[in-house]
């Protein structure tokens, strides 16, 4: 990380702004060695690779050997990133799993639910 200087908390909106750019060239690439007859068998294994290299990237470039930065990532977090960590969490497919779930048991009453639900994260 010898390109950022400053600490980790510093230079997320960089770090978060690479990653995204990374996946949206990816998936670009993907689209276009599809296009160019690239199977899907491969084109899922390659996303796969992706998914753990970027992961272990992320890993790598976070470790630490203190406990409260690695639970809570020193208590530093800009509220900003943590409410799109909220976001995520909400919108997890967990929750999306459970909504068809109750729709499947309750029925069409339970869509009041799921509407309140999505209006709600609105």
């Amino acid at each position: 990380m010898a390109m950022f200087k400053g600490n980790f908390i510093e230079n997320l909106p960089k770090i978060y702004g690479m990653y995204t750019g990374g996946f949206i060239v990816f998936i670009i690439l993907m689209a276009i060695l599809e296009q160019a007859g690239l199977g899907a068998d491969t084109i899922g294994i390659l996303f796969v690779i992706f998914t753990v290299v970027i992961y272990a990237a992320i890993g790598w470039l976070s470790r630490t050997m203190q406990v409260s930065a690695y639970y809570v990532a020193g208590r530093e977090v800009p509220p900003v990133f943590n409410g799109m960590a909220t976001a995520a969490d909400w919108m997890s497919g967990a929750s999306f799993v459970a909504l068809a779930g109750g729709i499947y048991f309750g029925g069409h009453g339970y869509l009041a639910f799921v509407v309140g639900w999505t209006g709600g994260y609105v």
